[in-house]
């Protein structure tokens, strides 16, 4: 059983945020939200927990970025600065900038700055999911 805080909330929900229905688990305003991570268009690490960034709205999760990388990795995220994953279904377009960085346009208009340190990984990632083709669409959907 989670320690209880006096909202009677976890306070360590680490074993809670990946659950098997292809959520994790956020809070906002002292609420628990069941965030669908096919919806989450990229993770950003803030010192002890990562953001969740879903459209205009923020969630907070204890996790690192370490563990989320590994975890989300087969769902289309990839690592894109040491401290930013990005959701590639939620990519509208990506451009070559300076030295081996890409800037990603999100669908929601946001644009994010890889570090050329991750460039690797990502064109991996980028031809890996080109070549699951509609595998991927599939598996999209079924999440």
């Amino acid at each position: 059983m989670h320690a209880l805080i006096d909202d009677e909330f976890p306070t360590d929900l680490e074993g809670l945020d990946v659950i098997p229905t292809g959520q994790i688990i956020g809070e906002k305003s002292r609420r628990l939200y069941f965030i669908d991570v096919k919806n989450i268009d990229y993770v950003e690490s803030e010192a002890n927990y990562v953001a969740l960034h879903v459209d205009d709205e923020r969630y907070l999760a204890r996790n690192t970025m370490k563990h989320l990388a590994v975890a989300l990795a087969p769902l289309g995220f990839v690592r894109i600065e040491r401290s930013l994953l990005i959701n590639l279904r939620r990519v509208a377009f990506a451009e070559r900038v300076d030295r081996g960085a890409f800037a990603f346009t999100l669908r929601n208009g946001q644009r994010l700055v890889s570090s050329s340190t991750y460039r690797k990984g990502i064109l991996e990632e980028i031809r890996r999911g080109q070549s699951l083709g509609r595998h991927a669409a599939q598996r999209t959907a079924v999440l």
